[in-house]
């Protein structure tokens, strides 16, 4: 199990890592991370580049990599789910109920929040499981990770069972991205979509 957790952690912190190397070469935020609101922190590209800079470490920190005498790969996780968290809160909701153009029932429009909602659960499942390896200093110390693990496993399930259900909804979308070769492509949509439910 360990080996399964240690190699789920390289895969998470090397997602985080790239996400970061992506706001710095391209020098604005990812939509996924900070939709177009607020606009100022896509004029000033300095910005998405401490931003990358900082999901890049602190992705490093996660892997298990390098060692940080000041930050150790609970703490970074932590760090991470806060930072999603609160960007979905401050950005990503206030962009979509407020300057959005488009209906709020289309399930689509809802997918870059989503996936930080899963940025932020998979920090918090990993937060959660590197608690696990450190001995609990206090009963709170329990209640904590296991309220991480809890808000981890809600948020990631919640964007996975959504993106799902995206499989059936929009069908004919997702069913014209089946490479042609692979053949029946309207099974491989609902397929899809069945294994993410």
């Amino acid at each position: 199990m360990q080996t399964l957790l240690k190699t789920g952690r390289i895969f998470y912190g090397l997602a985080i890592i790239a996400y970061g190397v992506q706001q710095i070469v391209i020098q604005d935020f990812r939509p996924q991370i900070i939709p177009p609101f607020p606009s100022w922190a896509h004029q000033y590209s300095i910005f998405a580049i401490a931003s990358g800079v900082a999901m890049i470490v602190l992705g490093v920190i996660t892997t298990g990599f390098v060692k940080v005498a000041s930050c150790n790969p609970a703490t970074a996780c932590l760090y991470l789910g806060i930072y999603f968290l609160l960007l979905i809160i401050t950005c990503h909701f206030p962009y979509l109920l407020f300057i959005f153009p488009h209906k709020l029932s289309h399930l689509g429009v809802w997918a870059d929040l989503l996936k930080e909602l899963a940025f932020s659960g998979g920090s918090f499942v990993m937060t959660a499981s590197l608690l696990n390896d450190q001995p609990p200093t206090s009963k709170n110390k329990h209640s904590t990770k296991d309220h991480l693990f809890l808000a981890g496993r809600l948020f990631f399930c919640t964007t996975m069972a959504l993106f799902g259900w995206s499989h059936f909804v929009y069908n004919s979308f997702i069913s014209q991205l089946v490479p042609a070769w692979l053949g029946m492509s309207r099974f491989w949509a609902y397929f899809g979509g069945v294994a993410l439910i």
